[in-house]
């Protein structure tokens, strides 16, 4: 969940307030409802769809949408703006490959996907 930060810096920064682009989707994967940060803040920032993935809520129904950020962008049909969208990617190596794929599969130029890597799999 703290892959979150650097995106929420981005957001409250004088270049993204100086220069907002039309839309942008802060998205954020956890397996619990009660591991969600920044949701107030994000949730009411101008211009900002705020998309939490909780992948093993507690509660039976909530805010946030039921699964993984890769369910999440598998779920959205033609309509989103795939080949207009700079995706910033930060997380696990699975989950930055996972979402490298689907993302290339939509069409996505690799220069439109910018990445950190929060953490990296020992496995891999």
């Amino acid at each position: 969940g703290t892959g979150i930060a650097p995106f929420r810096s981005m957001i409250f920064s004088e270049e993204f307030k100086k220069q907002p682009p039309v839309k942008s989707w802060a998205l954020l994967g956890v397996r619990e409802e009660d591991e969600l940060l920044y949701e107030k803040e994000l949730s009411d920032h101008p211009g900002v769809v705020w998309a939490p993935c909780v992948s093993r809520p507690k509660a039976e129904n909530g805010p946030w949408f039921k699964g993984r950020v890769t369910d999440w962008l598998r779920a959205q049909n033609e309509s989103f703006p795939w080949k207009e969208t700079q995706y910033y990617l930060c997380g696990g190596t699975a989950m930055i490959d996972e979402v490298k794929q689907i993302l290339t599969e939509r069409g996505v130029e690799k220069t439109s996907i910018h990445q950190e890597i929060y953490y990296r799999d020992p496995k891999n």
